[in-house]
C-alpha cells in the first residue's frame, strides 16, 4: 500500500494552543503522521485551526464565479465558431460539389434524351486544342 500523502505544517493547532512551536506532517484527512512533539502524533487537526485558516479559511466564491463565467463565455464562443465553420463547409460543398454534380447530371440527361448538339465552330475549336469534341446527335 502506498504511503499516505502528507502536508507539512510549521505549527500544529495543538502545539500552538500550548504556546510552543512544532513542525508536523499531516495526511489528507488532517491526522498528524509525524511531529516534533511526540504527543501530537495521531491527533486529528481540523481545518479551522489557526495554522490551517490561512489557506482553508479563504472563500473561493469569487474565483468560482469567475471560472463559471469564463466557461460559459468559452462555450458560447466555441458554439458560434462551430456554427460558422459548418456554414462555410456547407457553402463550399454546395459550390464545389453539389452544383458541378448537378450540371453533370443535367448533361447526362440531355445526352440520354438526344438533345445535345455541337456546332461546327465547337468542333473546330476542339480540334485546334487537341481534344475531341462531343459527337453530334442531329
Amino acid at each position: 500500500m502506498p504511503a499516505p500523502r502528507t502536508r507539512t505544517q510549521t505549527s500544529s493547532a495543538s502545539a500552538s494552543s500550548r504556546g510552543s512551536s512544532a513542525s508536523a506532517s499531516l495526511d489528507k484527512q488532517g491526522r498528524v503522521v509525524f511531529s516534533t512533539a511526540a504527543a501530537d502524533v495521531g491527533q486529528l487537526i481540523g481545518q479551522e485551526g489557526r495554522a490551517c485558516t490561512a489557506c482553508h479559511g479563504v472563500s473561493l466564491a469569487a474565483l468560482d464565479a469567475n471560472v463559471l463565467a469564463f466557461r460559459r463565455g468559452f462555450v458560447v464562443v466555441l458554439s458560434a465558431a462551430v456554427l460558422v465553420l459548418a456554414a462555410l463547409l456547407f457553402l463550399f460543398g454546395r459550390a464545389e460539389v453539389v452544383e458541378p454534380v448537378a450540371a453533370l447530371l443535367e448533361g447526362t440527361r440531355r445526352v440520354a434524351r438526344a438533345t445535345i448538339s455541337t456546332s461546327r465552330s465547337a468542333c473546330t475549336r476542339a480540334a485546334s486544342s487537341g481534344s475531341s469534341p462531343a459527337p453530334s446527335t442531329r
